[in-house]
């Protein structure tokens, strides 16, 4: 700002360049998901630590998860109905 203009004049002057960028519906509900990695169980499992009760933690199972056996992945699930399904993502 050299002292000139204030925080806010540069910010606004900055700003009125950009083009906004609007996101999809899609878009938006991934990005308010919540996060968690976790590392693929033996049997292709996984286990979310949200949600964890006295019997236990919530627990996700499909087929393309046994490619990733051990390793650790990121998966995103909607925190208010953890009956839904989740995503799983590699870390890479």
């Amino acid at each position: 700002c050299y002292g000139v203009l204030s925080f806010d004049d540069v910010w606004r002057e900055g700003i009125s360049e950009r083009v906004p960028h609007v996101f999809t519906r899609a878009q938006r509900d991934v990005l308010l998901m919540s996060r968690e990695v976790v590392t693929v169980q033996q049997n292709g499992g996984i286990a979310l630590v949200a949600g964890r009760s006295r019997y236990g933690r919530n627990r996700y199972w499909c087929e393309q998860a046994c490619h990733y056996i051990g390793q650790k992945v990121v998966v995103l699930f909607n925190p208010e109905n953890l009956s839904e399904d989740v995503h799983g993502y590699g870390l890479d």
